[in-house]
């Protein structure tokens, strides 16, 4: 079972809000995709202790100035 929650659209809603009612509905991981600036760590980390809510993967999203694929370090790391 999977679902798609974000910060964009009509249904959109914090991440924080997410993590603690993914329990409620029977999930025991997720994956976070989007801008890793936008999100504390320490907060999705406390939150994901808390609830029990695995994290098993992370994507970041590639921007002209953000290239995963990019040599020059740097620009990886934007």
């Amino acid at each position: 079972c999977t679902t798609c929650i974000g910060n964009a659209g009509p249904l959109a809603e914090p991440i924080e809000k997410a993590i603690t009612r993914l329990p409620k509905l029977g999930y025991k991981a997720i994956e976070i995709s989007g801008d890793p600036q936008r999100h504390d760590v320490r907060t999705i980390r406390g939150l994901l202790r808390e609830t029990g809510i695995r994290c098993f993967g992370a994507v970041s999203l590639m921007t002209p100035e953000r290239s995963l694929l990019a040599r020059d370090p740097a620009r990886r790391a934007a």
